[in-house]
């Protein structure tokens, strides 16, 4: 095996484990928050080969009010996203009622 190859296989290699981190960071905010996990999600997450997506996914399930509104969003793909709305203040259960 050539140098070049070596370095390319590395790479590869590297990214699969950055993956498998960004998986299983996301698998804990996710049990943390919300409990068990159904087949379909965790297919979903298992199935992610993009860091940006698995990223993203933990940006909403740490910010997100329920595992549905997570849910919704990781359906939508690897589309330009922005977390708006109450669905994604954790807070809101606890600022409910107050003035």
């Amino acid at each position: 095996m050539e140098q070049h190859d070596i370095k390319r296989h590395d790479v590869a290699h590297f990214y699969d484990d950055v993956l498998e981190i960004d998986r299983n960071d996301l698998l804990t905010i996710l049990h943390m928050r919300f409990g068990s996990l159904d087949a379909q999600t965790l297919g979903m997450i298992e199935n992610a080969r993009e860091r940006e997506v698995l990223e993203r996914w933990i940006l909403i399930a740490a910010n997100a009010t329920s595992l549905d509104a997570v849910k919704d969003e990781m359906e939508q793909g690897a589309r330009v996203f922005s977390i708006f709305g109450e669905q994604f203040n954790p807070l809101s259960s606890l600022t409910k009622g107050v003035n």
